[in-house]
């Protein structure tokens, strides 16, 4: 924004002076141009208002021009005043001159001498403005120099001394007279000496060296540390005319950020640390070296609660104290136990001493100055030195870094812990739910659960409840030995009697209570019982967990309960399962026994009137009765098969797969099929379950590769070639042909029962085949072989060896 230059033009002609202002405004869009038809009038405006320039006629009535000159020069001796006159003469300028005029315009024709008038008031006003805008400048840095909280020193171009401040002078220790024509090297130390001298070459070539920090020395010989910012100031020729820096003590600073680059170093310590001891010492030393403490401690809580016991320390303290002190949590009125316990429950630091006893204890102690942290859930960090007035406010800042760090870390060694001990109850459990997995019958599983949960998940009481309809409730079938102790009378919990447990069955979701007393709907209420944790087992039942304490469990607690609950559950679908399976069972036995009994011997006897019937006569009919009666009887067998596959125990033993191979073609009808074995490796297998699974395999591999066209390699001048080796990745094993293969979209169903695609096949072989991997917990499927046949492949086998 353009600034507005404020002309007060005087001429005894009215009309002269309005066409006069009114050309001016014309000229110059800054101009504000006022009027006065005289000295006096002039004189008046000045102390009305701001006035930048003053432009004057020469011969006015009364006093004229230069009178009015000399009295404006009385009151504004810097004031631009242009004295524009008609009456021009040597003697009239020189008067002008003499009394202080800034610039003298003679009077002309026509208007174009406004537009001179305008371009020198312009430059007298822009000149004026800058020279005071300089002076201004000149006073406000001499008094910012003179008032400055900073010390200001002030250098030649030879970079000798010239002035110095009050704040200077008291930072350094000299009076300004001292050091006036002195250089740097005066109030520099040796050490400094190369750091100072490269700040100075650079601030003179204009390079650099605004700021520093350098080790000084005072009057006294004291060594300081002081920061320094340097400011050249150069002429319109670039030559140094002066150096101004400004500078502050900075040793407090310095060593207080010496100390928390050290405590940084510490901290990092504090928190890679791995055990509460550890943790303890650390912080411990740390307070001993960079604070001054060596009767420094940690008080941390112990496991009942009431007492804060002293954990590792340095070594100072068993030099100044004949026992360390423990606090109760009811020590008496005035004692260090009542002031220690005071700031671990109000989480507020105290600073105390300073006198030869704690202030306002009775005790005797040798600490003489102390600092109480606060260990949010631990327990109290004491900073404490034998000597009075020990700590600054520095001190104070890194011993409440200290014991910040210190909480962290401890919460961290904590949570380490525990998950370390809940990573080691999970591996237990996990061990456990796979003996709970094996129980036999709802009471075997519940024994077992309060077993796990007294001595795996370290609840000190347990019970399972499970729901009985003809009682409709939840009966309490097993409990931890504790239980009797605390119980006298386990009742039956129904719908009806607003039991916690029975609320918790019927949402299906964990109840956690860390103060049974408060809970109004609580059944055990009234007994030594304060905590309690109750977990649904599905529709079962529920397991629960109990504590005299309150606050006893945790989410950990209660997310190792709900994983034993889910395998209390899967346990009990097992047993529930195995019955089932029982029955099941029972009933293929009763099968299987008709099919032997009701179905065999007709089928002995038709074989055997069908033999007579050839020896009384000759049909071809009889021929197809033979094998319908041939294809009668595998069908038996394989059903019988079938039925009693999964009843009969697999009893794995270390098996050759060659062996079994080749006595298992020895069982097949291999026409003109050729076996291969091309790998030979010893499995974990129930022999005889084995040799039938592979004896299917062959079986099928020659029954329906035969019609297959066989591959050119030598070995398959046979029928049909099969081939028995190990799977690439050692789990398993195959058997293959060159046959023609088994469609994609038919692989899945070939292991239905009674699936078959061969002419008189019964379809049970393959059926069998997976009823006896399943048996194992092996997997089995068909894909498509190398020489274009079917390729059937046994994995998740247990390979021991060649």
């Amino acid at each position: 924004m353009t600034a507005v230059v404020r002309v007060l033009l005087v001429d005894d002609e009215p009309d002269l002076a309005d066409v006069a202002a009114t050309f001016l405004e014309r000229e110059d869009e800054r101009f504000t141009v006022d009027t006065a038809t005289g000295a006096e009038e002039a004189l008046s405006a000045l102390t009305d208002r701001e006035v930048d320039c003053i432009v004057s006629d020469y011969d006015m009535p009364g006093q004229n021009g230069i009178d009015l000159l000399e009295s404006v020069r009385e009151d504004y001796p810097d004031l631009p005043f242009v004295l524009f006159t008609g009456k021009g003469s040597e003697e009239v300028a020189s008067d002008a001159i003499s009394a202080g005029v800034t610039d003298y315009l003679q009077k002309e024709t026509g208007t174009s001498q406004y537009a001179v008038l305008a371009n020198r008031v312009g430059n007298v006003v822009e000149q004026y403005r800058s020279r005071r805008e300089l002076e201004a400048s000149q006073k406000r840095l001499s008094l910012f120099i003179e008032q400055s909280p900073l010390g200001v020193l002030e250098y030649d171009s030879d970079f000798e001394i010239v002035r110095v401040n009050e704040a200077g002078e008291e930072i350094l220790g000299y009076s300004e007279a001292e050091l006036r024509g002195e250089t740097w090297e005066a109030l520099v130390t040796e050490d400094s000496y190369d750091d100072v001298d490269e700040v100075t070459s650079a601030l003179a070539a204009g390079e650099g060296g605004y700021h520093s920090v350098d080790e000084n020395v005072r009057k006294d010989g004291e060594r300081i540390v002081c920061e320094w910012h340097n400011r050249v100031v150069t002429d319109d020729g670039g030559e140094v005319v002066a150096v101004f820096s400004l500078f502050q003590d900075v040793t407090e600073r310095e060593r207080r950020q010496q100390k928390l680059d050290e405590l940084q170093g510490r901290t990092q310590l504090l928190m890679e640390t791995e055990t509460v001891e550890e943790t303890v010492r650390v912080a411990t030393e740390a307070a001993d070296d960079l604070i001054g403490a060596p009767l420094s401690g940690v008080h941390l809580l112990n496991d009942a609660g009431d007492a804060l016991e002293p954990a590792a320390v340095v070594g100072g303290v068993y030099d100044a104290f004949d026992e360390l002190p423990s606090y109760p949590m009811d020590g008496p009125e005035g004692s260090r136990a009542e002031l220690v316990w005071d700031v671990f429950r109000s989480s507020e630091p105290r600073r105390i001493g300073d006198t030869e006893t704690y202030e306002p204890l009775t005790e005797p102690t040798p600490a003489r100055s102390v600092l109480l942290y606060p260990i949010e859930g631990h327990g109290v960090f004491v900073v404490s030195s034998d000597e009075p007035h020990a700590f600054t406010d520095t001190d104070e800042t890194l011993s409440e870094i200290l014991a910040t760090t210190l909480t962290t870390a401890l919460d961290r060694v904590e949570q380490a812990n525990r998950r370390r001990e809940s990573l080691r109850r999970l591996e237990r459990l996990h061990d456990a739910t796979l003996s709970l997995m094996q129980a036999e019958g709802d009471r075997a599983v519940a024994d077992r659960a309060v077993e796990e949960a007294e001595s795996v998940l370290g609840f000190p009481l347990a019970m399972v409840r499970l729901y009985d309809p003809d009682e409709d409730g939840l009966v309490p079938v097993a409990s931890s030995d504790r239980v009797d102790e605390v119980f006298e009378d386990r009742p039956v919990f129904g719908p009806d009697d607003g039991s916690v447990s029975w609320e918790a069955f019927e949402s299906g979701e964990l109840t956690l209570l860390d103060d049974i007393g408060r809970h109004d709907r609580a059944v055990d209420a009234g007994t030594p019982l304060q905590s309690l944790m109750v977990v649904p087992v599905g529709e079962r039942g529920l397991l629960s967990a109990g504590a005299t304490e309150p606050a006893t469990f945790d989410e950990t607690d209660a997310f190792l309960a709900q994983i034993l609950a889910t395998a209390m559950e899967a346990a009990f679908e097992r047993v529930d399962r195995r019955a089932e399976l029982e029955r099941k069972n029972d009933r293929l036995e009763e099968f299987a026994n008709a099919v032997s009994h009701d179905l065999r011997n007709p089928l002995n006897v038709a074989t055997a009137r069908l033999e007579l019937a050839a020896d009384d006569c000759d049909s071809h009919h009889l021929g197809h009765a033979s094998d319908a009666l041939d294809r009668m009887e595998t069908l038996i067998g394989d059903i019988l098969t079938l039925a009693r596959q999964g009843r009969e125990a697999v009893d794995p033993e270390p098996v050759g797969l060659e062996g079994v191979v080749r006595q298992a073609w020895g069982d097949v009808a291999t026409a003109d099929a050729a076996l291969t074995v091309r790998d030979t490796a010893t499995i974990e297998a129930d022999p005889s379950q084995l040799r039938q699974l592979v004896g299917n395999l062959l079986g099928n591999a020659v029954e329906h590769g035969s019609t297959s066209p066989r591959s050119q390699a030598p070995e398959d001048s046979a029928d049909v070639t099969v081939r028995v080796g190990t799977l690439s990745d050692d789990e398993g094993f195959y058997v293959a042909d060159d046959g023609p293969g088994i469609p994609a979209e038919e692989r899945e169903a070939v292991f239905d029962a009674g699936y078959s695609t061969a002419e008189g096949g019964v379809g049970f072989g393959l059926a069998i085949v997976e009823r006896v991997a399943d048996a194992h917990g092996w997997e089995v499927r068909v894909t498509e072989g190398s020489d274009g046949g079917a390729r059937f492949e046994v994995s998740s086998v247990a390979v021991v060896g060649d």
